[in-house]
């Protein structure tokens, strides 16, 4: 069943006294509407600056940990039902532990799925909590190949992990189009440089901590060509920079019960519930 995300605003005639507030509210938005040209011809390269600065900053963190929460937009067609045309968002949250340049324990945790990925350098190993079941297939030699690999093989989308690769800049920046640097912003009680960047795709945003740690705290995409500009978000917290890593972290023994599985065969790992379909148009 594809999917696809629309939002129509609801407009009410105002009475007077809520026209002269609204027209009150709105000068100050269209005096920053008219200087923003001006700020977007020239922020293009100090955007790509802070953005490479972030990723230098991952690429020199041999080992780091951190917790996540993560939304996921669709729109169901439905058919000829009811749901035809409703924007629905499911959320999951999970954590990452990260050694390079190959091992990782990461899990992803939604009220219709439980799972964890894990390598230990040598075996990569994915187990479906919930259906009590596990695949496993040699590790790549680094978290790129590992990524793509889960990706591939898995049906497990792993959003957002390119933040996670050797080289984030450049596998963010190269179908960039245009950049912007949008100034500072909060996120969490944290002060962010807000960035935006359109490709021939999607758009997407990254707000990134700032001072002597560069880290990632937030991250949306849009998928702008798809009818609802349907996004994905990423709020990342407890990050920990030197993470105390032990010979079981990264070890995974399967559960009493648990069923062997191909890699491609591995069920409730998925971003929606089954009785879902995705898509667009």
């Amino acid at each position: 069943m594809p999917t696809e995300r629309s939002r129509v605003p609801n407009r009410r005639s105002a009475s007077r006294g809520t026209f002269t507030v609204r027209a009150a509210l709105i000068a100050p938005l269209l005096a920053l509407g008219a200087t923003t040209p001006a700020m977007a011809q020239d922020t293009g390269d100090h955007a790509r600056e802070v953005l490479k600065n972030m990723s230098d900053y991952l690429a020199r963190t041999p080992a780091f940990t951190m917790q996540y929460t993560s939304d996921v937009e669709v729109i169901s067609h439905g058919g000829q039902t009811a749901m035809s045309g409703l924007k629905l968002q499911f959320g999951s949250h999970g954590s990452a532990t990260v050694k390079r340049p190959n091992m990782i324990r990461a899990s992803r945790t939604t009220s219709f799925a439980d799972v964890d990925i894990i390598s230990d350098g040598k075996t990569l190993s994915l187990h479906g909590k919930k259906v009590n079941a596990y695949a496993q297939a040699g590790a790549s030699p680094n978290l790129d190949m590992l990524i793509d690999d889960v990706r591939a093989h898995s049906g497990i989308d792993f959003s957002g992990a390119d933040l996670l690769m050797s080289d984030v800049y450049r596998e963010l920046i190269e179908p960039v189009e245009q950049a912007y640097y949008l100034g500072l912003d909060m996120v969490d009680g944290v002060e962010c440089d807000h960035l935006a960047f359109r490709t021939p795709d999607v758009d997407w945003q990254i707000w990134i901590q700032a001072g002597e740690k560069p880290i990632p705290r937030k991250y949306i995409i849009t998928s702008k060509w798809t009818t609802g500009a349907p996004q994905y978000a990423l709020r990342i917290t407890g990050w920990n920079d030197k993470p105390e890593i032990t010979a079981d972290t990264f070890a995974f023994k399967p559960p009493p019960g648990a069923r062997t599985v191909n890699i491609d065969e591995l069920e409730g790992a998925g971003d929606l519930p089954r009785s879902i379909g995705i898509g667009g148009r």
